[in-house]
């Protein structure tokens, strides 16, 4: 057998044809179990693909009413809805409201005259300003004193420390409303209080 110190070429080929198979076979064995470790990290940083999102987190989106109140699905409509009436609230002024839930404008009556039933509909538009780190914020319409879960009213996100200010604007319905007359308010939410600014809020009665 040729000795590879002598520097026998064909030794030398020799010798690098088996270190070259014996790499081969290593990484034949390497690449699934790599790949498989990877997919398993994947798999694991996706928290196991829980449905409706990343493990850990609730399956109801963040509402101040999360946990407190179900949500509601709108009961089903078939064709166009017919505007009946509607009611405009707006304000320019600069007001401070404390934390929790405060009330934006005043109760306000508007109703349903008709045999069956109404849907009723608030359209959110409200400008805050803001001072504490980490103070979230809603907008959340009631009808005869209770919240609007169609859907929950959400978390437009965390204020800015600044005193700057920013607007938000949302859209809440109910459906099956009876006819008469009823109570629709809106309020707004926050962690801390901010200072709450200009808005409008526009709140509609359709048929059915």
């Amino acid at each position: 057998m040729p000795n590879p110190a002598t520097g026998d070429p064909a030794g030398g080929r020799r010798g690098s044809a088996r270190k070259g198979a014996l790499m081969a076979k290593h990484f034949k064995w390497l690449v699934p179990v790599t790949v498989a470790g990877i997919l398993l990290t994947v798999w694991g940083g996706l928290g196991a693909a829980q449905p409706g999102g990343a493990r850990g987190h609730s399956l109801q989106g963040a509402s101040p009413l999360s946990g407190k109140v179900a949500p509601q699905a709108p009961l089903p409509v078939s064709g166009a809805k017919t505007l009946l009436r509607s009611h405009i609230s707006q304000d320019s002024s600069l007001v401070a409201v404390g934390a929790g839930f405060v009330p934006i404008d005043a109760a306000t009556s508007i109703g349903c005259f008709l045999a069956t039933t109404c849907t009723f509909t608030a359209e959110q538009n409200v400008q805050v300003s803001n001072s504490v780190a980490g103070n979230r914020w809603a907008i959340c319409t009631a009808l005869d004193g209770a919240f609007m879960t169609e859907p929950l009213c959400p978390f437009l996100g965390i204020l800015p420390a600044d005193s700057s200010f920013v607007g938000g604007s949302f859209v809440q319905t109910k459906s099956g409303v009876g006819p008469g007359s009823h109570t629709v308010q809106t309020f707004i939410y926050t962690d801390a209080g901010a200072d709450r600014s200009i808005y409008t809020i526009i709140y509609r009665v359709y048929k059915p």
